[in-house]
């Protein structure tokens, strides 16, 4: 299994816990700094809770770790980003409304005939290790919006291969992250597929002058 790969005994332990043991076992990967932060907006009953099943933890596997981070993700990007519609959002609601079989056909029928992606889209496709590389030197707002804008399984893949320490700034700005005009977040997503157009065209220069040579 690689650590991208969902392990089906990580999920059932994961679906075991609590609301308060999941928010303890964020807490306790994020590290000492981020988990004040957090910490300091509980109620007093809910920190009371979360700090009991906080001493609780001897260890967090790094499966369990990616669970929690996919929940966490699905969470902030339900409550952070702007309504989106579009082909995906279309043919999910047909599916439950009419069956997948009728709402196939009449997707096929209405839909454009080239369905061009969006920057921000276009990012989503990129394979997770190469996203990383490509947002390591932005800055944790930046790569917490972009994450918003991703599916959450793809977010958390992300979170799970940034460093200790990036992770904890991009969770916090995801548990902060207010909603942000689509046009704002395709901009961002436009500048990041233009540098990956030219570190992909450094890559094939630097290529073609080492067969020369």
């Amino acid at each position: 299994m690689t650590q991208l790969e969902t392990n089906p005994g990580a999920v059932a332990e994961f679906d075991e816990l609590t609301k308060p043991q999941k928010l303890a076992a964020l807490l306790i990967m994020l590290g000492p700094e981020s988990a004040t932060q957090i910490l300091q907006h509980l109620e007093d009953h809910e920190l009371e809770a979360v700090t009991s099943e906080m001493t609780k933890f001897t260890m967090i596997s790094q499966e369990l770790q990616f669970e929690i981070l996919r929940e966490f993700t699905q969470v902030a990007i339900e409550a952070s980003t702007s309504v989106r519609g579009g082909i995906d959002y279309t043919r999910g609601v047909l599916e439950k409304a009419i069956g997948q079989l009728k709402a196939s056909k009449l997707i096929n029928r209405v839909m454009p005939r080239i369905e061009v992606l969006s920057p921000i889209q276009q990012l989503g496709e990129i394979e997770p290790r190469q996203l990383v590389q490509l947002i390591a030197l932005e800055q944790p707002q930046t790569v917490a919006l972009i994450l918003s804008h991703l599916s959450a399984d793809r977010a958390a893949q992300i979170l799970f291969l940034l460093p200790p320490g990036m992770r904890e700034k991009v969770v916090e700005r995801l548990a902060t992250l207010a909603p942000t005009p689509l046009e704002v977040v395709e901009k961002v997503g436009e500048v990041l597929m233009n540098k990956l157009g030219k570190l992909q065209g450094q890559l094939t220069a630097s290529a073609r002058s080492h067969a020369i040579a």
